[in-house]
């Protein structure tokens, strides 16, 4: 006989997974690479989600028993194993498995005993580690539980006090504990052997109900008893007694006998007496509260509500304690409530909220301050919280009426044009400030910082000091018109502005000084304004000289510089002045040597704009001459550009304003009238072009005179009278167009009225009638969207009249002129728009000039080049501003922001 020893062959694979025990084959990195059905089976897995990988990524530690240690354990075993290469056996392991997603995915408690066992080779080198388990968890919990009880036997055993009875049910034979005697006072003696020695002791109005109760339970197949009764002692006193007892029964269910324990109960009895005493006195005083008083348990649940709450509410008590107060309060403060209770019931903090509460006799909610405190007993327990209701509703009304006024106040602060800010004590702490003052400085934290560190560059200019002498010596300081450097960007360079403040003392209620109050006017605006005025003066004195020397050599230093501003010519005025010829002169050193050193970084700081720019440059300076001593020049230039528009050399001037500067100063002695209102200055200019006319007229009048009588020889005759007469014509119009300006600001605030935009368009349109039809204009109009404004109809009328005149005379060549004229609504502006399909402007160059006064920027047409400047200074004055964007031949839109104002 052959044996087939392939068909012998033992399949270890097979065997291993079959054998009746728990195993895995972990290798030394703790990766699994075998399992037994029996272990999947236990562990509720599968072999392929599981075969090749870590054992703890498998089974991992449940968060909910993390005192286990399952992981921890597990993993210090089969380190072990790995580094002694012997087994190791664990003590009983709680390690929870993790059930499967379609099993609901919770742990599962299990209880295992565990065994690692070391594989090693020939060479006693760790190949594998065999784990074994055993799933003990029934029996591990089953011993739990037997342990548990006993130790719950043991713990009743010796809460029984000490009176232990037993009952023999068949013969009435009664044994009692030495507890009966001690506790009661009886002699053994004098203890009865029978049911008697109980029954003949409880109190005579507790007999035979305890008597029926525990016959009921012997009679009744129950097997527990309890109840309390009185109980006399020898004394002839009676103790509180809880008795229970327990009914034994034999196979058949029968009674034969019961045994119990009397637990005196008196002291805890005498508690509840004194403590339902208290709860009366407490109830009595909080119902003679005139508040709405309540209390409440540890958890939070109220137990008591005084008669206010029944009065209040207009509730049953019932229905109070049934629907709960959360019904009862407004729903707005409800949530804050529960959340403010929840609190103070986790920290025991006492509970304070405001909320409103409905009342039954109005239906309207009222204001209530709530209050209440934890009450503890001797170990620092809350035992009950009692609580309060006070009706606050007028101080809430006072309070919300304080906080409408301080609203009001507030506002009145914001929209003050006057900046309020109150400094206290010898450093100056800022203690009040308006909104207004803080947004003029770059809205910097200030409160609380002294001053000189909320405003640092004030300090550099004197104004700390200021404050500070004020303070010391109680006087009242006031600027006028004082020039300010202050920070309005946190980020940018000092802003220059022009303010009117006081500085004076804040005194406390004992007259006391405290602090310095400021009080701060911004008249920036009014200071530029003078200025401009005082400029408008000068040039009109200037343009008399002009005339008047117009035959005379130009009395201004002329210099060129190349596109970086080197220096390259001067004149002889130049040379005659400072002592220094054109090459001495040339470049920047000498420049910058003869300039007043107090000049020389404004005047770099300018220069350099112009040349970086392009813009018109424009600065007054001193210069040395070479008598050592200095003059006043007024020093401009403007740039030469090529065809491209690129700077090739710049053309200056620097015209002597020393007597103008002196004047300037007498000027502001003699005319303090001048330099506080615009209107004497207005009235001034206004004469001064008045004066100017009749000498011009005169003038006019001799030359025609002379023209009628007088021959003349000269070939340029002709040419000369043309020039001439084109002067006088030039001063008759700039002369009139000064005047223009002083009336426009005369007649600023004059015939306000409420005016139809297609009114007035109308009247523009008839006065241009004739340069509509010859160019054949078609203007378009669109007043739908705001068709009248309350503005000064001839303001107005000269703000159209100009912009349409403008868009029809400045027509392209190549087609006919479409003028659209149209209104809107833009904020608190009403919009103008005037769109034409002109000749453009060119504003990458003139943009900076375009409202500038006596500016042209197309000559083919006639003009003074005063229209822009007039129209927006209308705009302006009024609160508004004028946007231009245009296209050179295609066309401009002026878009005019008019302050939308009501009239009254």
């Amino acid at each position: 006989m052959i044996l087939n020893t392939a068909a012998t062959t033992i399949d270890l694979q097979l065997l291993f997974n079959n054998l009746p025990g728990l195993y895995l084959i972990l290798d030394t990195d703790l990766n699994i690479l075998a399992v037994s059905e029996a272990y999947l089976k236990a562990t509720l897995t599968k072999r392929e989600n599981i075969i090749n990988r870590y054992i703890f990524d498998i089974f991992p530690d449940n968060p909910a028993a993390g005192e286990a240690n399952s992981v921890k354990n597990l993993k210090r075993s089969l380190q072990r194993v790995i580094q002694q290469k012997k087994t190791q056996t664990l003590a009983v392991q709680r390690y929870d498995i993790l059930q499967p997603a379609e099993q609901g995915g919770n742990f599962e408690v299990r209880y295992w005993k565990v065994r690692n066992f070391p594989v090693k080779s020939a060479d006693h080198t760790l190949r594998y580690i065999i784990h074994q388990v055993k799933d003990i968890t029934p029996y591990y919990l089953e011993k739990l539980a037997h342990r548990r009880n006993k130790e719950l036997i043991q713990v009743v055993f010796q809460t029984i006090n000490d009176v232990v009875w037993d009952w023999n049910l068949l013969t009435d034979q009664t044994t009692w504990s030495e507890g009966f005697n001690t506790r009661f006072g009886y002699p053994p003696q004098e203890t009865e052997p029978t049911i008697e020695s109980w029954y003949s002791r409880i109190h005579p109005e507790d007999l035979n109900r305890i008597q029926q109760s525990i016959h009921g339970v012997i009679q009744h197949g129950l097997e527990v008893w309890s109840d309390t009764y009185r109980f006399k002692r020898k004394d002839n006193s009676y103790a509180y007694i809880l008795d229970r007892g327990f009914v034994l029964r034999d196979e058949n269910q029968q009674p034969y006998r019961m045994i119990g324990s009397m637990i005196d109960i008196t002291n805890t009895k005498k508690a509840e007496q004194e403590a339902k005493a208290n709860e009366n006195r407490i109830t009595t005083i909080m119902e003679s509260f005139p508040l709405m008083t309540w209390t409440a348990l540890p958890n939070g649940v109220v137990n008591y509500y005084n008669q206010r709450w029944i009065e209040y509410l207009g509730t049953p008590l019932q229905d109070l304690f049934n629907k709960g107060w959360q019904c009862y309060i407004h729903p707005e403060d409800l949530e804050t409530t529960t959340r403010t209770w929840q609190q103070v019931l986790t920290s025991g903090a006492n509970f304070e909220v405001e909320n409103r509460w409905r009342a039954s006799a109005t239906q309207e909610y009222r204001w209530f301050l709530v209050r209440a405190v934890p009450i503890r007993d001797e170990n620092n327990n809350i035992i009950l919280w009692v609580g309060s209701h006070t009706d606050i509703e007028v101080n809430k009304k006072l309070q919300s009426q304080l906080q409408k006024q301080d609203e009001k106040l507030q506002r009145v602060l914001t929209q003050a044009p006057a900046h309020f800010c109150l400094m206290k004590g010898p450093d100056l702490i800022v203690d009040l400030v308006t909104p207004g003052m803080v947004a003029l400085f770059g809205n910097r934290y200030c409160i609380g910082l002294p001053a000189a560190e909320a405003w640092p560059e004030f300090k550099e200019q004197g104004f700390i000091h200021i404050l500070q002498q004020v303070y010391e010596s109680g006087k009242v300081y006031n600027g006028v018109e004082q020039k300010v450097l202050y920070q309005n960007n946190p980020s940018g360079p000092l802003k220059e502005g022009y303010f009117t403040f006081t500085y004076q003392p804040f005194y406390d209620s004992n007259n006391q000084i405290e602090g310095v109050l400021s009080v701060t006017v911004e008249v920036t605006d009014q200071v530029k304004a003078k200025k401009r005025a005082e400029i408008l003066t000068e040039q009109l004195r200037t343009e008399k000289e002009r005339f008047q020397f117009l035959a005379e050599a130009v009395p201004q230093f002329i210099w060129t510089t190349d596109a970086q501003g080197y220096h390259d010519y001067f004149n002889q005025r130049w040379i005659d002045y400072t002592g220094y010829d054109v090459a001495s002169s040339q470049g920047t050193e000498m420049w910058k040597n003869l300039l007043h050193p107090d000049d020389r970084e404004r005047s770099r700081i300018r220069w350099e704009h112009s040349l970086r720019t392009g813009e018109f440059y424009e600065i007054e300076y001193r210069f040395k001459s070479k008598a050592e001593d200095y003059r006043w020049f007024l020093g401009q230039a403007s740039p030469i550009r090529d065809t491209s528009g690129a700077i090739v050399k710049w053309f200056g001037t620097c015209t002597d304003i020393e007597e103008k500067k002196r004047a300037e100063q007498e000027m502001l002695q003699i005319n303090q009238e001048l330099r506080k209102t615009n209107e004497d200055l207005d009235s001034f200019v206004y004469t001064a072009s008045h004066d100017l006319k009749l000498p011009i007229i005169s003038m006019s009048r001799i030359f025609s005179e002379l023209m009628e009588s007088a021959q003349f020889h000269t070939p340029d005759a002709d040419i000369l009278v043309s020039m001439f007469h084109k002067s006088l014509d030039q001063m008759h119009t700039t002369i009139r167009d000064l005047a223009d300006i002083v009336e426009v600001q005369k007649n600023i605030d004059l015939n306000w009225e409420v005016t139809a935009f297609a009114d007035i368009t109308e009247e523009v349109q008839l006065s241009i009638q004739d340069i509509i039809k010859e160019s054949e204009a078609q203007i378009i109009l669109d007043f739908s969207q705001v068709p009248a404004i309350y503005f000064s109809r001839v303001n107005l009328k000269s703000i159209i009249y100009n912009l349409l005149s403008n868009a029809i005379k400045y027509r392209s060549p190549h087609r006919k002129p479409v003028v659209h004229i149209k209104t809107s609504l833009e904020n608190e502006f009403i919009l103008l728009t005037i769109q034409d399909n002109g000749l453009g402007i060119n504003l990458d160059r003139h943009k900076g000039k375009l409202f500038q006064m006596f500016k042209r920027f197309h000559n083919h047409v006639a003009g003074s080049g005063i229209g822009l400047y007039i129209i927006n200074r209308i705009v302006q004055n009024n609160g508004g501003h004028i946007e231009v964007s245009s296209e050179v031949d295609t066309g401009t839109t002026f878009q005019v922001f008019l302050k939308n104002q009501s009239g009254s």
